[in-house]
C-alpha cells in the first residue's frame, strides 16, 4: 500500500512522518461490494483513498435512475475538494461496487498539517496542477476520439496482468459502468467488444480480458 500511496498528489509532498500519521491501520475501512460509503447531503468529515476495489460516484435523479459521476479504484482519491471548499455535505452518493478497502482520511487532521506549513502549501498546489492537467488530457479523449478508441484507450491504461498473449487481464469495472464512463451506449460497447472478438484481438468474458494480440491491442 505505500508504494501507491506515495505516488499520490496529496500525499507525495507530505513528510514521511504525517504520512505515517495519516495512514495508520486504524484509518482503514472495508467495505463489502453494494456498501454505501456515503449519502448525498451526508456531511463531510473525511475524504477517502482507494487501497483496493472500485467505489461508484453517482447521482440519483427523481424518477429513481441513477447517473454515475465517475468510477474510483485503486491508487486514486475522491471527496478532497469537498475538504479545500469546506463544503459542509457531499453532493453526491457512493457505493463500492465490489468488495473494497479504503483509507479515510479526516478533513480536520489533514487541513491541521496544512495550516503549519507554507511551503507544503504550494508543494501540494504543484501537484494539483499537475492532476488537473492530467484530467484534461482524459476530457480531450473523451471530447475528440470516437468510441473504439476511448475504449482501446481505455483498456491499454487499466488492465492489469501479464501483458503477454493468451494471458487473463482484470479490470475493477463492469460493461455497464465502463459504457457510462466512455460516454457511450451499452449496446455500442457490446458491439466493440464483439468487433475486437472477431478480429482476434481481445475477448471479455466474466473472469476478465483475455488478450490474443497485444501488438494489435496496442496498434488498434
Amino acid at each position: 500500500m505505500t508504494g501507491i500511496i506515495d505516488k499520490h498528489y496529496l500525499f507525495a509532498p507530505l513528510s514521511e512522518a504525517d504520512r505515517q500519521r495519516l495512514t495508520q491501520r486504524k484509518n482503514r475501512r472495508y467495505y463489502h461490494a453494494g456498501s454505501m460509503i456515503f449519502t448525498r447531503n451526508q456531511a463531510t468529515t473525511d475524504f477517502f483513498f482507494v487501497i483496493s476495489g472500485t467505489v461508484r460516484l453517482y447521482f440519483s435523479a427523481p424518477d429513481g435512475k441513477e447517473k454515475t459521476v465517475k468510477l474510483f479504484s485503486r491508487g486514486q482519491s475522491f471527496g478532497e475538494a469537498l475538504m479545500f471548499m469546506r463544503h459542509d455535505t457531499y453532493p453526491a452518493n457512493a457505493i463500492a461496487t465490489e468488495d473494497t478497502e479504503l483509507l479515510v482520511i479526516n478533513n480536520r487532521e489533514f487541513r491541521e498539517i496544512l495550516s503549519k506549513n507554507n511551503e507544503l502549501c504550494f508543494a501540494i498546489m504543484g501537484a494539483l496542477a499537475e492532476y488537473v492537467q492530467s484530467l484534461s488530457s482524459q476530457i480531450e479523449m473523451l471530447s475528440v476520439f470516437d468510441a473504439r478508441t476511448r475504449l482501446l484507450h481505455y483498456l491499454r491504461e487499466h488492465m492489469r496482468g501479464e501483458r503477454k498473449n493468451g494471458a487473463l487481464c482484470t479490470l475493477d469495472i463492469n460493461k455497464k459502468d465502463l459504457a457510462e464512463y466512455l460516454a457511450i451506449r451499452a449496446e455500442t460497447l457490446s458491439r466493440l467488444l464483439k468487433q475486437l472478438e472477431q478480429e482476434h484481438v481481445l475477448v471479455w468474458d466474466q473472469r476478465g480480458v483475455i488478450v490474443h494480440d497485444w501488438k494489435k491491442l496496442q496498434d488498434a
